[in-house]
C-alpha cells in the first residue's frame, strides 16, 4: 500500500486532501485514482467528496460512516 504510506506521510488522518495533491513519483494520475478506490473499497480511505478523501482516524467514525452510506443512500 504505497499510496496509504504516502498519505500517512504528507497529510494528518482526518485531514481532507485532494488528489490533484497527491503527487507520488512514478504514478500517473490514473494510477492514484485506481489505488484511492482500492483504499475506499477496503475501509482505509473515505470518499467525502469528488476529488476529495480522507484517511478516518477513528474506526468508529469509519464504521457511522459506512452505515450511513449504506442504509441512507
Amino acid at each position: 500500500m504505497k499510496l496509504y504510506d504516502y498519505i500517512l506521510e504528507n497529510f494528518e488522518k482526518d485531514e481532507p486532501f485532494f488528489v490533484s495533491e497527491l503527487n507520488m513519483p512514478g504514478s500517473t494520475k490514473n494510477n492514484i485514482r485506481q489505488a484511492l478506490k482500492v483504499l475506499c473499497d477496503k475501509g482505509f480511505a473515505i470518499r467525502y467528496d469528488t476529488g476529495v478523501y480522507y484517511i478516518p482516524k477513528d474506526i468508529n467514525k469509519l464504521l457511522l460512516f459506512l452505515i450511513k452510506e449504506f442504509y441512507y443512500s
